[in-house]
């Protein structure tokens, strides 16, 4: 969920990287050397600095700047794709178990209309995931495993799992049935609780008019392109020009201030997590126009 916070942290670290594109030991964009930070400057801080030519722009919230967006009571699913890097092939009689194995796959195999499933855990190799898919099938008991090979209690060979093909690991099954074979991984979204809208000030703090307005006029026309900013958890959260306003500090010597304010428009949300389907069943119901029903079928796939 996106906080000020974060958005001042976004705000604070695209104005760094605008202002020394080379990084903080490279030189100013701008002219002029500044740091960026959050909140109030230090005055002990700032009086150094200034003595020494280094403007100081500060990231903060402006109170009074705060109200729900008018979409605020909208709720709505933003989904968050999360690619399976685990695969399950069939060819022929033999099940091909390839990829990557991680925590939260699921992958399985239906013979007929029977489905197997495993989910993925920890330390698993593609090996011991063709060997726990082979062991569900109902072929018990399982009492030898002798490297890669299962056997049944009389030592007939139920199914071979190949760990030497690079490929993957190989589970043959001998059956007139049509075999499907399948991997996926869990599924996340973010609920939007609520959208708000929050003022925000990136304020320079400068040695000199001529500095306050070189560091200034650099960053207003930099983020004068920028639309969004992301956030920690993957929204955007819409960055809009509200105002540029000069203060010389009157009875500060060597300060000068500009404050440009900006409104953002960020998301509370709430992230859920789906689990995968494999294999499911398809209930279709056929009826006349009268409404009477003609025909069911179930189908699994």
């Amino acid at each position: 969920m996106a906080s000020k916070t974060d958005v001042e942290n976004a705000l604070v670290a695209i104005v760094d990287t605008l202002i020394y594109p080379a990084g903080d030991t490279g030189a100013s964009a701008c002219g002029v050397p500044a740091r960026i930070y959050r909140g109030a400057p230090s005055s002990v801080t700032l009086d150094a600095d200034l003595a020494a030519g280094v403007a100081h722009v500060t990231v903060y919230e402006q109170a009074g700047f705060t109200r729900l967006n008018p979409n605020g009571y909208m709720e709505g699913d933003i989904p968050d794709p999360v690619a399976c890097t685990l695969t399950a092939t069939v060819s022929g009689a033999e099940i091909t178990i390839g990829g990557t194995p991680a925590v939260g796959q699921l992958v399985g195999f239906m013979v007929g209309n029977a489905a197997y499933a495993y989910a993925v855990a920890a330390g698993d190799t593609l090996a011991t995931i063709a060997r726990q898919l082979a062991g569900m099938i109902g072929l018990l008991p399982i009492t030898t495993q002798d490297g890669a090979a299962i056997t049944d209690s009389g030592g007939h060979s139920l199914f071979s799992v190949s760990t030497g093909v690079a490929a993957g690991a190989v589970i043959t099954i001998t059956t007139t049935l049509p075999i499907v074979a399948r991997a996926a991984m869990a599924g996340s979204s973010l609920t939007i609780a609520r959208r708000q809208d929050q003022g925000f000030a990136v304020t320079v703090w400068a040695p000199s008019p001529s500095a306050r307005d070189a560091v200034a006029d650099y960053i207003d026309a930099q983020l004068a392109g920028v639309r969004f900013l992301t956030m920690p958890d993957t929204t955007g959260a819409r960055l809009l020009w509200r105002g540029d306003v000069s203060n010389d500090m009157t009875g500060v010597d060597g300060l000068w201030k500009r404050s440009l304010s900006y409104t953002v428009t960020y998301l509370s949300t709430a992230a859920t997590t789906a689990p995968p389907m494999l294999f499911g069943t398809l209930n279709e119901t056929a009826a006349n126009p009268s409404g009477a029903t003609l025909a069911t079928n179930n189908r699994v796939g």
